[in-house]
This record gives C-alpha cells, structure tokens and sequence, in this order.
C-alpha cells in the first residue's frame, strides 16, 4: 500500500482542525498533555518521539507514524535511532509490524524531501 504522505498529514491536519472546532475543551486538555509529556525530562524530548513511535508502528496507526517520524526527525533522530526503534517495534509486533515499518520509511523520505 503506498500513500502519498503528505496528503495524509493534510487530511489529519484538516479533521484535526475541525475536531479542535468542535471538541475545544478535550482537544486543548489532549495537547497540553502531550505538550507536557514530551517535554525533556529523565528523558529526551528526542526519546520520547522514538518511544512513541515504536508504539504508533505497534498499534498500526498510520498518523501517528508519519506524525512521530516528523517530531522525531525534527528532534534531530538519527535515521539509524529510527531503524533500531522499527526492528524492536518488528520483535515486539511481529509481523504486522514488520508492515507497518514500510511506513515509516515512506514518512522519513516525504519528511526529508520537505525539508530540502
């Protein structure tokens, strides 16, 4: 299954802004959370991002990988940090990890060609 990823960012982004519209409260209190949790601490913001991403490709949600592939990458992760994240991702998930991986290298490429 190959998904053009910044579509996909868009699409989220779009219904992320209509959600905000429509549940204010909830959406505020859910950003202060992850804004609060993600802060450096005993760990790295940077280490976090790579924690949320091998539970994003555990739970197979597609968002949420091309989401922390992003703040990871922007948190200046390593390609290689991500590879490891993806192979304990794959032993933890087994095989349905193992496709949901695809996506993180498709979100690494759309994400490093944003950039250029």
């Amino acid at each position: 299954m190959s998904k053009d990823v910044n579509q996909t960012l868009k699409d989220f982004k779009r219904a992320a802004g209509l959600m905000a519209r429509d549940m204010g409260d909830t959406w505020r209190a859910w950003n202060a959370l992850g804004q609060a949790t993600m802060k450096d601490a005993a760990l790295s913001r940077k280490q976090k991002e790579l924690v949320a991403l091998g539970i994003s490709i555990h739970a197979r949600c597609d968002y949420c990988i091309i989401l922390h592939v992003r703040s990871a990458l922007q948190a200046e992760a390593t390609r290689e940090e991500i590879n490891d994240v993806c192979q304990v991702a794959i032993l933890m998930g087994g095989g349905p990890s193992m496709t949901y991986v695809t996506e993180v290298y498709n979100a690494i490429d759309a994400v490093m060609e944003e950039r250029q």
